[in-house]
């Protein structure tokens, strides 16, 4: 069996300690990241199959993994576990136990258990904090959705993130991400944060072109800062991008915004090629989910 080279130098199937990096981020003892590279706390498990059996766990925190699962998964990468598999598994979780504290790694009666809840894995904590972002529109929504932004590192699950038993709950969070970035953008506007609604929108546009939230966010707040004729201009762009890419309209919310700004500037110059939106028959559907609210 040939083995695999991890990113420390260790091979796949090699007994390595876990070492730690000096380049995370300091955070809460024993916390399980996972929006980013694997870590624990403010140190990143370097071992590569420490760090590829957490991130299994992880992804299926409070729900028991079969150790023949485990050991499947585990060195899935080689083809084929080694004879002594199952022996180097409860070496990797005892590492893992020794790393996580008491009662964090539980034995079940066909494999282990990652415990949930208390805010253990960083995941938890996001989501909590998305769902209190949502829940408030003054300024406890947006320190939520502050809280939650930061806790986002990277892509989820780092170099595990399209492997088969990540990439589902990758997906999830990385679109649960964009809902929480563009409620930020909300609540920046509506909590009186013009410039920095304005730029927050501008950037998610680029990711979400067919925002219609963002696409408001920008032209209420250009409006706000005295520029409704580049309100109006956003509007016209986004109408016509929609109309290219998908052959629908904007929806009724985008239309009387229109129509509120070309009442606001009618003395003025208008824009050239700026003119009211019919409203649509056909509404674009939701690219997203509702918000994940709880587990």
């Amino acid at each position: 069996m040939t083995a695999v080279p991890s990113p420390n130098g260790a091979r796949m199937g090699e007994d390595a300690p876990v070492r730690v990096r000096s380049d995370v981020t300091e955070g809460p003892d024993r916390k399980i990241r996972v929006l980013g590279g694997i870590a624990v706390g403010g140190t990143e498990v370097s071992a590569l199959l420490e760090r590829r059996l957490l991130a299994i766990l992880a992804a299926r925190r409070g729900r028991p993994a079969p150790t023949d699962d485990l050991v499947e998964l585990l060195w899935e990468p080689n083809g084929r576990p080694p004879a002594t598999a199952r022996n180097a598994l409860m070496s990797k979780v005892s590492r893992l136990r020794s790393v996580l504290g008491p009662n964090r790694l539980l034995r079940t009666p066909n494999g282990f258990l990652l415990k949930p809840g208390d805010d253990g894995v960083d995941v938890d904590e996001f989501e909590r904090a998305v769902t209190e972002a949502f829940a408030s529109d003054g300024s406890l929504g947006l320190v939520a959705a502050n809280a939650a932004m930061e806790l986002w590192r990277g892509e989820p699950f780092g170099e595990f993130s399209h492997e088969e038993f990540a990439y589902a709950e990758t997906v999830r969070l990385t679109r649960l991400w964009e809902q929480a970035a563009e409620r930020r953008a909300e609540l920046l506007l509506t909590n009186g944060h013009l410039a920095d609604a304005l730029v927050a929108a501008e950037h998610l546009q680029i990711r979400l072109p067919a925002s219609e939230r963002m696409c408001e966010v920008r032209a209420r707040a250009l409006a706000q800062l005295g520029r409704p004729a580049d309100a109006l201009h956003c509007l016209s762009e986004f109408r016509a991008s929609l109309v290219d890419a998908y052959g629908v309209s904007p929806g009724a919310g985008l239309v009387a915004l229109e129509s509120e700004l070309l009442e606001l500037t009618a003395g003025d110059d208008r824009p050239s090629g700026v003119r009211a939106v019919a409203p649509a028959e056909t509404r674009l559907p939701a690219i997203f989910p509702r918000p994940f609210v709880g587990r």
